[in-house]
């Protein structure tokens, strides 16, 4: 690669288009981007281009995974000991019972909540793709600002306020985790099923079940966003803007004026 000559950033006849977004010039002999075309920015791995579960699994909080990953198990854990104890005598099924066309409603409404969720996602500026959407939760970014409101509890009396205002919706997450761990096996009890919403079968009141803990949990979940404080790692960000190509190439721009007025005065004093 040919070195860069200090002089070209003071050429009189040296454009801004000669500065590429990077801060590398012509004269290191790769070319100039050209205007309006960013590439994406892309990982690599061994060669290998990152899958989506990948970059998703990155974006996932380690404590509050852990966290929901043992209130499911441990339902599930509930729900074999209240299956083992099941009755044996089989209750009647009653006709009205199975609410097929309430579910129904309530998937439709499910259905479009989620998409305006996303078209509002993507018209959000700067939104990037494969970042979470229903499992934002989970993500670092849910955990770093649940952990700051946390620490504000014992600042300020505001701040306290706002902690005890998350309590009973984060309860409501770890309750719902916990639930749909139980349906698991205490959904194998007939007794269970025969009479629940979207029953008398097994993989019908799931799908029903899993359906309402969903919209409890979407709506415990939009609330703690309106409740906690920004993401300590955002707000940081937004303070610190990086550096554009119009004013790097502005920077650039004053050099040859200043290094003219500089031989100027030189050679006035020669004189």
């Amino acid at each position: 690669m040919t070195a860069v000559r200090p002089e070209h950033l003071y050429d009189r006849h040296a454009g801004t288009d000669d500065l590429a977004a990077d801060g590398i010039t012509r004269a290191s002999g790769m070319a100039p981007r050209p205007p309006g075309k960013v590439p994406a920015p892309q990982e690599n791995h061994g060669g290998q281009m990152t899958t989506m579960i990948r970059r998703i699994t990155r974006q996932l909080s380690v404590p509050t995974t852990l966290l929901a990953t043992t209130c499911a198990a441990a339902g599930t854990v509930t729900g074999l000991f209240i299956y083992l104890d099941r009755s044996p005598i089989r209750h009647k099924y009653l006709p009205g019972s199975s609410a097929y066309w309430q579910q129904a409603a309530i998937a439709g409404v499910a259905l479009l909540l989620y998409g305006y969720s996303w078209w509002r996602y993507q018209r959000r500026p700067g939104h990037q793709p494969g970042r979470l959407l229903l499992l934002a939760p989970l993500g670092k970014p849910a955990a770093r600002r649940f952990a700051r409101t946390m620490r504000q509890a014992v600042r300020s009396p505001s701040g306290f306020a706002r902690a005890v205002a998350t309590l009973p919706f984060t309860g409501l997450l770890i309750y719902c985790a916990w639930r749909i761990g139980e349906q698991i096996t205490a959904g194998l009890d007939p007794n269970w099923t025969v009479n629940a919403w979207g029953g008398p079968s097994y993989f019908g009141a799931m799908a029903c079940h899993y359906l309402d803990m969903g919209l409890l949990m979407a709506a415990a979940a939009w609330l703690l966003g309106k409740i906690l404080l920004p993401d300590p790692a955002s707000t940081a960000h937004c303070g610190t803007p990086a550096p554009t190509v119009s004013r790097l190439a502005a920077h650039h721009a004053v050099q040859p004026a200043a290094h003219r007025n500089y031989y100027r005065r030189h050679d006035a004093r020669s004189r």
